[in-house]
């Protein structure tokens, strides 16, 4: 759709409602991104350690946790009963 023109000196309406939802999207998807960040950096720990044992896959039953090393930067986690987390 395309945008309606403005016209010179006139003002766009404040919508408080919309001011509102763009900041609460914002807030989450900067807090996403930083989360994402973290999760990137916790992989690459989970995936250098698998690498520096000489391991493909890991278990620990104690803990109900399984790792599998699909590819050179690529995990996958289970924890108790949960499905894998494929990353």
């Amino acid at each position: 759709m395309a945008r309606q023109a403005t016209l010179d000196g006139v003002l766009t309406p404040v919508i408080p409602e919309l001011t509102q939802a763009a900041e609460n999207y914002v807030a989450v998807r900067d807090e996403r991104m930083k989360l994402t960040k973290e999760e990137v950096a916790k992989r690459s720990v989970v995936v250098d350690l698998m690498k520096s044992n000489n391991l493909t896959s890991y278990q620990d039953n104690a803990n109900e946790l399984t790792i599998v090393l699909e590819t050179k930067t690529k995990v996958r986690v289970k924890i108790g009963g949960e499905e894998p987390e494929e990353d």
